[in-house]
């Protein structure tokens, strides 16, 4: 896939972005969301299972979480796996493991917002470049059908941990602070932010 070809060099060399390290919600009142009962017993669930592979951890652990905050939000479209074919020549393009859309079309990709990168098992860091790439061509994406997002959020997880990305003009941020399963109030209360301000900043 395109998009996983992408490097911290290249990312830099090709798409021009610098990368900044900073305590990326500072400013922000992150709030704290208590889990469902029906969210706590799938990962329950899950944390029993056999997460040696990517695709395990997706579907046990990853995906209950991201239903979860679908689920809470009318107006907002999970998608799991789609491409996002946006510029083939700059290797923007191929498959994004999850995307938050800001539209109720569950048949076809609309208004990209959020985009969530999973890496493998401990190597979080190691998919930032891909992430960048990804959240790259959701800004396009969206710029090409005349709805812009001056800044677009994205998030790099295995599972266990998660570290959130804002991509502003030429600039990638990456929160200094990663955030644990353990925490998953304000794992959820994180991504419950970015959709508000979306819904907040809607073009």
């Amino acid at each position: 896939m395109a998009y996983r070809k992408y490097t911290a060099k290249k990312i830099k060399s090709e798409l021009a972005l610098e990368l900044k390290q900073v305590e990326l919600f500072a400013d922000a009142e992150l709030p704290t969301i208590e889990p469902s009962s029906r969210l706590i017993e799938n990962l329950k669930i899950g944390r029993k299972m056999a997460l040696t592979t990517e695709k395990a951890v997706c579907e046990h652990l990853i995906s209950p979480i991201l239903t979860e905050i679908q689920l809470r939000n009318k107006g907002i479209i999970l998608f799991s796996g789609e491409q996002l074919n946006v510029d083939k020549s700059r290797n923007l393009n191929g498959e994004i493991d999850f995307l938050f859309t800001q539209t109720t079309n569950f048949l076809e990709i609309e208004s990209p917002i959020l985009c969530i990168t999973e890496a493998k098992i401990g190597l979080i860091n190691k998919g930032i470049p891909q992430a960048a790439a990804q959240m790259y061509g959701v800004r396009l994406f969206n710029e090409k059908e005349g709805k812009p997002t001056p800044i677009t959020y994205g998030a790099v997880t295995d599972g266990q941990t998660w570290r959130f990305l804002k991509l502003e003009q030429q600039i990638l941020y990456t929160d200094l602070e990663i955030i644990h399963l353990d925490n998953l109030p304000l794992l959820l209360g994180t991504l419950q932010w970015i959709i508000d301000f979306n819904a907040k900043n809607k073009m």
